[in-house]
């Protein structure tokens, strides 16, 4: 029960893993199938559905497209809406509180009567303004419908996986709202990791997902915990985080916030920072608290252009061309060969893009050019 209570209260960040959550709920009670889904009740619409195994083997897209539209059952959710929550009552005690009868052969019981389903209990869960999650739980037998009624524990499974499916909303929510902000810093080459105080990523961006497609030096864990492949180097990491997180309990960050991690591929060190990030004013999610951990990949390929020297300077076409070549690390008889012009040409162009860009050196122009860089072209 406890690895089942686990596994229910993960899947706020995994919501993929529902799925197994109710082939482990069905194993642990001993039931024929369950479903999770949501129910508007404003325009009798469902969605969500999340099924156990033995539906999932069953449930053709013409049939899950059928139920999703049916609304021959419509009623029997409009009723589960008026009843006390958390509590499992069969579609026939739902449907005779409101003083409907259980007696058209709707596609739903049909369906269920040709995989061995005799009955249904449901839960309400939860209302979220129009939306009323419930749990579904598929019986084979007339014995099994009356122990599912009766049994304690499982009622007692229902406001963990409420408490569950909220805290998914929420994350969810975080996410979206998140979305605009971390594809800017993608477009600055920035990887971004939101980390929970509970030690769990909770989200990050394409850039951040890049580094961690590398599989050098950085990697998150089964459990969304950001590590460092070296033992040394995954303490300082998971200091820098412990710090910016203690911020939220009043302890002070310490002085060092920055932390570079080695990669087995020799490349340059990742340079990581984290600081803390809390959202009092609401601008994001309200009493957001978190830690805000950037990596910066000094590998990263394509981080710099000739685009803003060009529009600093007022660079020829030509001039540009040269210039981009230079930030990328040819030398003047490189780029002469690279043109198909003699060295001269070359020099003598680099003497106007120095005066334009008052730039005497070829680190001038590499310096410049980062400083100057237009991120949003990237992105």
């Amino acid at each position: 029960m406890k690895n089942l209570i686990t596994r229910i209260l993960s899947t706020p960040l995994d919501p993929a893993s529902l799925h197994q959550v109710l082939d482990e709920l069905n194993q642990s009670f001993d039931l024929t199938a369950s479903c999770i889904l949501s129910y508007n009740e404003l325009d009798a619409r469902k969605s969500n559905f999340t099924m156990s195994s033995l539906l999932r083997a069953h449930m053709t897209p013409q049939i899950l497209g059928q139920a999703q539209s049916s609304e021959d059952d419509a009623q029997a959710y409009l009723a589960l809406m008026q009843m006390p929550p958390q509590v499992f009552y069969t579609e026939h005690e739902a449907l005779l509180a409101i003083g409907k009868e259980n007696t058209d052969p709707s596609f739903i019981r049909k369906f269920c009567l040709t995989i061995g389903i005799v009955d249904r209990l449901a839960s309400r869960l939860n209302n979220n303004g129009p939306w009323m999650d419930c749990l579904i739980i598929y019986t084979g037998t007339d014995a099994m419908t009356r122990r599912v009624s009766s049994d304690a524990t499982l009622s007692l499974m229902t406001p963990i996986i409420s408490g569950a499916l909220t805290l998914g909303r929420y994350t969810q929510a975080l996410r979206s709202k998140y979305n605009a902000v971390l594809g800017v810093l993608d477009g600055l080459g920035l990887g971004v990791f939101l980390i929970h105080p509970s030690g769990n990523v909770i989200e990050h961006n394409s850039e951040a997902q890049r580094i961690l497609d590398l599989k050098d030096g950085l990697y998150l864990s089964s459990d969304k915990v950001l590590k460092a492949s070296s033992y040394d180097k995954n303490a300082e990491l998971n200091e820098i985080i412990k710090s910016a997180l203690g911020c939220f309990i009043g302890e002070y960050q310490k002085k060092s916030r920055y932390v570079s991690i080695t990669r087995p591929s020799k490349a340059y060190d990742y340079l990581i920072s984290a600081k803390p990030l809390y959202d009092s004013l609401a601008e994001l999610e309200e009493n957001l608290m978190c830690a805000f951990v950037i990596v910066i990949d000094p590998s990263r390929k394509k981080s710099l252009s000739a685009e803003g020297l060009t529009l600093l300077g007022g660079l020829s076409q030509a001039e540009s061309q040269i210039v981009n070549l230079m930030i990328k690390g040819l030398r003047p008889a490189d780029v002469a060969q690279r043109r198909d012009v003699s060295i001269n040409t070359i020099k003598t162009q680099l003497k106007g893009i120095s005066r334009k860009l008052n730039c005497s050196s070829q680190s001038d122009l590499i310096r410049v050019a980062a400083a100057t860089r237009i991120p949003i072209e990237e992105i």
